[in-house]
């Protein structure tokens, strides 16, 4: 059997690591679709796109127009909002002509302009929807269906995600190649569509411009015919041309490899037609008025060295990353726009990423302390069977997730927060991994050992009164489930074999729930907001167990007061982060509802068990359904104190019996039911001073010895036998 799963191991781990490399179907076809678009690309003039696939001037488009793409409209659109947005840096070509009276067609800017060089980073805010009249032409397909059409929405909001290019061959040129992550959703979260786009970065100017690309669209050879000026289709194609080239003679090479650009690598006969995109971006110039300290471009230039190569120099912080977009779709036939994008450079967030992490390294490092602490109190038979599998499975689970997020972190954010990323997935391996698994191996151990347990006490075992009166009530036999300490359900060696499945399971548990969560990444957003906050209702509820096992066994007290609240308000703190800090790394809007309805249920969960611990753990729940079970707490009916004459002395009051600890050495009161309250035959129904909490103060056993509640119970915790006779005694 073990060499079956070495084979297979040594099997996915080949398949793993020499993959299929055959040359893909269709390659040649794409290859020679990429040196067309190419030489489209490279023969065409300003205003001139010749025959590149999907724009609206194509003439293969069943419009058989020779509008421009984008239409002349949004154009003069996106013209318009970089105008009134860089109004201020607007140089007048006449005497007479102030800035805001130039014709929008064109307009020159003056140099200099306070602006991020490198947009590295990511921005969020809201969109809206414009509408012209007429409406826009298309070149969508007849009788197609687009799936995350966004053409009926009105309003949502956007994260949109850059990167400039670091190519060596692009330093120091006045634009570089740029690459776009957007999610569009609307406002209710029912839809949402994400695409990725490339295109090129002004950096004079601050002006981004760029395209998704399939089979259908020649988005990213047509990135120079987007652009507003002959000048910058001069510049663009400039750039563009030997970096595509360079791109397409790898893929020769390769035989493998594919486009950067291509946002979809099916086959165009069989791939689902998408909604395209062409997306103008402008950087906000930095105001002195709103960003202190940034008011020269010679401080705003240190600062960006500063955040790329660290040298300890004392600099203002870094000013916000603001933008403005608008995105065109040519076959969707819609117009978004966004005035104020904002958000964080990458080494800002860099830098809020390694708070995190060291955040969490000392969050799981409390936890680790507080978890010894509790083992060490959980140290005995008796502690340990009290303690639900459960619940250290459920925070075991959630830790060793922890620890796959940050180590898959540190390896996709590289150098930047690596060792910070290292050490959190440290900690949280050393919290579920070391010693989570082992409490989790010893109480199942332990309680897998003592499963068959229940053995009721004999009758004949119980004393009978002396002169051959009758046995008093508390002698009558109470079956009680008593736990053998000699006697094992299993042998050691089916234990560890159950506990070398257990890891297996385990492991194998957390790779399940990880890629699981990738893939609900996928989902649209209404779906994946719902399941998401019923996963954090689910991972918030490891107290459920434990009151569970307190339930069923009648136990209470397996864990520790400062355990229980510590480890709670620990493992809320996330929750308070991601849902309440309105700057938190993942971009998550504050909820208070959410974080109402968590923190509430966890406090429900610690206040069923501090109910158990008080009032006994079967408190206000039906009993005829439950396993019988051993009450430690019984009330001596009024009636049975003269048979009971053995047992005890009576109390000075007359209002119950004393009997002596054998444990302190000190006398147990113990009053007796019906006296003071007004009802005979109250059984410690719950009248005066025999009602719930006054039973709590002592404990008979059912061999008929009674001892202090605490004084038991610390005996307990080390043996399940009787003080006085050694009989055993079931588990509290």
């Amino acid at each position: 059997m073990e060499q079956n799963r070495a084979v297979i191991i040594l099997i996915l781990l080949i398949i793993f690591f020499f993959p299929d490399t055959s040359t893909p179907p269709n390659f040649r076809n794409r290859i020679s679709h990429e040196r067309y678009s190419l030489e489209v690309l490279r023969n065409s003039t300003f205003g001139h796109p010749g025959n590149l696939t999907g724009l609206l001037s194509s003439p293969n488009d069943s419009l058989n127009s020779t509008t421009p793409t984008p239409p002349e409209v949004v154009r003069e659109t996106w013209r318009n909002i970089r105008q009134a947005l860089l109004k201020r840096y607007i140089v007048a070509q006449s005497k007479s002509s102030a800035a805001r009276e130039l014709p929008t067609s064109m307009f020159k800017l003056k140099r200099g302009l306070p602006i991020y060089q490198n947009t590295t980073g990511s921005v969020l805010g809201e969109w809206r929807k414009l509408v012209f009249d007429p409406k826009l032409p298309t070149t969508a397909l007849l009788n197609a269906t687009y799936p995350a059409n966004l053409s009926k929405l009105s309003a949502g909001k956007l994260i949109l995600a850059l990167e400039d290019s670091t190519d060596p061959d692009s330093q120091g040129k006045a634009l570089a190649e740029v690459k776009m992550t957007l999610r569009i959703r609307d406002r209710d979260g029912k839809h949402e569509a994400s695409v990725s786009l490339n295109g090129v970065h002004f950096m004079e100017t601050g002006e981004m411009v760029a395209a998704t690309t399939s089979e259908r669209f020649a988005g990213f050879f047509a990135i120079p015919h987007f652009t507003m000026s002959e000048t910058e289709f001069n510049q663009s194609k400039e750039l563009l041309v030997p970096s595509i080239e360079k791109y397409v003679k790898e893929m020769e090479k390769s035989q493998y490899l594919e486009a950067p650009w291509l946002s979809s690598t099916d086959d165009a006969t069989t791939s689902k037609p998408q909604c395209e995109y062409i997306m103008y971006t402008q950087l906000h110039p930095f105001d002195s008025s709103l960003d202190e300290g940034h008011e020269s471009l010679e401080t705003l230039r240190e600062i960006e060295r500063e955040m790329r190569f660290p040298t300890g120099s004392s600099l203002p912080p870094p000013p916000p990353l603001r933008v403005s977009a608008m995105i065109y779709s040519p076959n969707c036939g819609f117009v978004l726009v966004s005035d104020n994008l904002k958000g964080k450079k990458l080494w800002p967030l860099y830098y809020q990423a390694t708070h995190v992490a060291l955040g969490a390294a000392l969050l799981a490092t409390a936890q680790i302390w507080m978890l010894i602490r509790q083992m060490n109190e959980s140290n005995t038979l008796s502690t340990i069977s009290r303690v639900s599998f459960w619940t250290i499975t459920i925070m075991a689970v959630v830790d060793g997730y922890c620890f796959f997020v940050f180590m898959v972190a540190s390896v996709l954010l590289g150098p930047g927060c690596f060792l910070p990323m290292v050490a959190a997935s440290f900690c949280y391996l050393m919290l579920s991994g070391v010693f989570g698994m082992r409490f989790l191996v010893t109480t199942y151990r332990v309680q897998r050992q003592s499963a068959p347990a229940s053995i009721p006490i004999p009758s004949a075992s119980v004393p009978q009164a002396a002169g051959g009166l009758p046995a008093p009530a508390t002698a009558e036999p109470q079956a009680p489930v008593i736990i053998p300490l000699n006697q094992a359900a299993v042998t050691d060696d089916e234990v560890n074999s159950e506990i070398g499945a257990l890891h297996i399971k385990f492991y194998f548990t957390l790779v399940v729930v990880f890629f699981f969560t990738l893939y609900v990444a996928t989902w649209p957003p209404f779906f994946r907001d719902i399941l998401i906050h019923a996963l954090l209702i689910l991972v918030n509820s490891y107290w459920i167990p434990q009151v569970n096992r307190n339930i069923m066994r009648g136990c209470r007290k397996a864990f520790q007061w400062e355990f229980v609240f510590g480890m709670s308000g620990l493992r809320l703190l996330p929750v308070f982060y991601l849902y309440l800090y309105p700057k938190n790394i993942f971009l998550l809007e504050p909820n208070p509802q959410a974080v109402a309805v968590i923190v509430g249920w966890v406090w429900i969960q610690c206040l069923a068990l501090l109910s158990q611990d008080v009032f006994g753990p079967r408190f206000l729940i039906p009993s005829h359904s439950l396993p019988p079970v051993y009450d430690y707490h019984l009330a001596i009916p009024m009636g049975d104190e003269e048979a009971a004459q053995e047992m005890g002395s009576p109390m000075d009051s007359g209002r119950g019996r004393s009997f002596d600890c054998v444990v302190c050495m000190q006398m147990v009161e113990i009053p007796t039911a019906g006296v003071g309250d007004g009802r005979d035959g109250d059984h410690g129904g719950g009248g005066g001073a025999v009602g719930l909490l006054g039973r709590r103060a002592y404990m008979v056993t059912p061999c008929k010895h009674v001892f202090h509640t605490h004084c038991l119970e610390g005996w307990m915790r080390f043996r399940l036998q009787c003080p006085i006779c050694r009989n055993p005694l079931p588990a509290v």
